[in-house]
């Protein structure tokens, strides 16, 4: 999973796809980051993430507003291919048209080109 800098700029900047995340994090609900994905937030030189263990070893999230401002969700492989409309093999070939460090990076590019021209 990218949770580089870049990556959460990338995302940041996609606003048609924070739309899409599938956890709202102002719900105040335990949450499967398997399922979700990951919020992050850049804060100056550090990268926050926003996900931790209860005391019963779960994620849990949710909460306090304040703490939530700002945050990005970091969409994974599969859920890029999902948002995508696209088969995995298609969606691999998608990929490789970018010269991306990760599949994550190149796969929200896919993402944003689609929604780009069906929103046109």
């Amino acid at each position: 999973m990218d949770t580089s800098r870049e990556y959460i700029k990338m995302c940041a900047k996609a606003v048609e796809i924070q739309k899409q995340s599938p956890f709202n994090p102002f719900d105040e609900i335990d949450c499967d980051t398997d399922q979700y994905g990951s919020f992050y937030r850049l804060q100056g030189d550090r990268i926050e993430v926003l996900h931790w263990d209860n005391d019963e070893g779960g994620d849990i999230v949710g909460g306090y507003k304040e703490t939530y401002l700002g945050l990005v969700w970091l969409p994974r492989q599969d859920q890029l291919q999902i948002l995508s409309g696209l088969s995995w093999k298609e969606f691999d070939k998608e990929c490789l048209k970018y010269d991306a460090e990760t599949k994550e990076r190149a796969g929200i590019q896919v993402v944003i080109r689609i929604l780009d021209k069906t929103a046109q």
